[in-house]
Order: C-alpha cells, then structure tokens, then sequence
C-alpha cells in the first residue's frame, strides 16, 4: 500500500498542532492563578493612599503652603485659573492622571483654564520655593488649582482606581463652580500615586 506524502505530511502537522494546543491548555491552568495574583499584587501597589495613614497627616499642607506657592516665580507671573501638574516623570501614575486631567479640562464649563505641568526632577524644583512647597506635597501626581493669586486646590489630581477608568473625580476642578472661601488641603484620597517624601531633598 502506496503511502502519500502530502497527507502524511498534513497528519503530521495537525497532531503536532493539536499537542501544542493540549500544551498551552496545560500551562494556562498552572499558570493563570500565579498569573492573576502578580497582577492583582500590580494594580494594588498602585492603589495607595496619598498620604499613607500610618502618618500623620497635619505634616502636609500646613497654614504656610499657601504663601509658599504664591512665592513660587511660575505663580507670581499667573493670571487668571492655573492649574499646576505637579508630577514625577517616572511615576507610574503620571500618563494616566495627565490625560484624564486634560480630557476633563476639555469638558470643563470653566474656561480658559491654563495648565502648568510641572517636573520634580527638573532644575526649576531644585529652586529653595520649590523645595518647600515640595516638602509639603505627600506624593505625585498633585495638583495645585489657583485662581488668580488665590490658592483653592492643593492635593491629589485624580482620586480612583487607575489601573481601570472607574476614576472618581477630579476635586480640584469642581472646586471651581463651588468657589471655596478657603483653600481645600485634600490629602484623604486613594487612588494611583507615588510618594513624594523620599524624592525631594
């Protein structure tokens, strides 16, 4: 009996196409709890509080940050709402909370909003303003919301769960329709952000 190479050789790789299935199959049902513990371990460890509750929040956003900030030379020279990114460019959180901050400007009802985005590892944050203005600041992504020479907003940009796009809010911007009489210190949210503290001098 004549054997066929073409259909031999079509046999051939259908079975080693159905093992390698079998062998796929196989791994993902070892490997997919490991899988899905590493990256629930992932999105939780960008899932923190802005400023950790083991310490003591009245260390951040004392009565002196809104004068430090009006010292800043980036402010002096503002007119009208400026919102100031404050961020670490190698801070996980920064892309995310960036774009959200700018599609949410974007929809804003107030307009001619200025945005300042503001790196922590640029020369200008070494300045002594900067510093203590930084020291102040528990973690990035943050957000300083003036209007005028008034400071109404100092905290996190976004609060929410970043690894998804259920993201909360942005308080600093509402805080422009509500008009506070005094700046709002928001330093009890959680969300994506990286610590502050370790980074600045």
């Amino acid at each position: 009996m004549a054997i066929d190479l073409g259909q031999l050789v079509v046999f051939l790789v259908i079975t080693a196409k159905e093992r390698m299935v079998d062998i796929l199959l196989i791994f993902l049902t070892l490997f997919a709890p490991v899988l899905l513990v590493a990256l629930s371990k992932w999105q939780n460890s960008l899932n923190t509080w802005y400023v950790p509750l083991t310490q003591d929040s009245t260390v951040y956003f004392s009565g002196n940050l809104q004068k430090d900030v009006l010292a800043l030379p980036e402010v002096k020279t503002r007119n009208g709402i400026t919102l100031f990114f404050i961020a670490d460019k190698d801070c996980p959180c920064t892309k995310a909370s960036f774009t959200i901050l700018k599609t949410n400007m974007q929809n804003s009802q107030q307009k001619r909003l200025q945005l300042v985005t503001i790196d922590i590892h640029a020369d200008s944050t070494q300045s002594p303003a900067w510093q203590k203005v930084l020291k102040q600041i528990p973690a990035t992504p943050s957000l300083l919301v003036m209007d005028h020479q008034r400071l109404v907003y100092a905290g996190p940009v976004t609060a929410g769960n970043m690894c998804t796009t259920s993201v909360l809010k942005i308080l600093g911007l509402s805080l422009l329709q509500a008009k506070p009489q005094q700046p709002v210190m928001n330093w009890l949210e959680q969300g994506c952000y990286c610590p502050l503290n370790q980074l600045v001098k």
